[in-house]
């Protein structure tokens, strides 16, 4: 991954889909591919687990918001 972005980031995918980052190392249903990242529709959030979106960060076209990162400890 080339650059981490933190759970609660918006991005643009590059099929002009904003998601908003929801988890990570995501994997397919039924086969062993592991995605960088899970999103769910923005603004509409989490609905049910097929409307989730895996995806990687070369599928990014841009970064509309930074999610906050988590203080550790």
């Amino acid at each position: 991954m080339e650059k981490e972005l933190p759970i609660g980031s918006i991005v643009l995918l590059n099929n002009n889909k904003r998601v908003m980052i929801c988890g990570k190392e995501g994997k397919e249903r039924g086969g062993c591919r592991i995605y960088d990242y899970i999103g769910c529709d923005y603004p509409q959030g989490y609905l049910t687990d097929d409307r989730a979106t895996l995806f990687n960060y070369k599928d990014i076209k841009s970064i509309i918001s930074i999610g906050a990162k988590r203080k550790k400890g």
